[in-house]
């Protein structure tokens, strides 16, 4: 029960939450951009850079939710044509394959991350291991979602 608990607050009030916030800061940093555009001689130049920045983490982040919330598109007229076997071991198969890609973008995410710290960004001049930690960030999200679901597959197969 503590890890479903654990799961619904990192996923639903953490990420969900984090997720509202920066799409909020990407709208209100696009219409800023739009008003100075419209109504000043020198448009803002932060804004663009902000809400590049903000839509990357929005989009990550919005796929690690959309996984928990099992929102993703799926297929799934093959499964449903054969037996509750074929769809559990295709369950497993699915999580090993998400935690691998989780694991593999954390992995080499915390590397890009590094390396791209040194450089900033040309307006806000701010590291662009910021753009980029997103990609180890949703990485473990992902790995975690895919070793609970597993831990929830195994632990159903064992009651039935």
């Amino acid at each position: 029960m503590r890890m479903d608990k654990f799961i619904d607050i990192l996923y639903e009030k953490i990420v969900g939450n984090l997720i509202k916030v920066i799409g909020l800061i990407m709208t209100l940093s696009i219409l800023i951009q739009i008003f100075s555009r419209a109504f000043m001689k020198v448009p803002f130049s932060w804004t663009e850079e902000l809400s590049r920045i903000m839509f990357m983490w929005f989009c990550f982040l919005g796929s690690g939710l959309a996984l928990k919330k099992k929102a993703h598109l799926g297929i799934d007229f093959f499964v449903n044509k054969y037996g509750q076997n074929f769809k559990y071991v295709n369950q497993i198969i699915i999580n090993l394959l998400v935690g691998f890609f989780g694991f593999f973008m954390a992995f080499y995410g915390f590397k890009i991350a590094r390396v791209m710290h040194k450089q900033v960004s040309s307006v806000m001049r701010i590291p662009m291991s910021y753009y980029y930690a997103v990609i180890p960030v949703t990485g473990i999200l992902l790995l975690i979602l895919s070793i609970y679901y597993l831990i929830q597959n195994f632990k159903k197969e064992n009651r039935s």
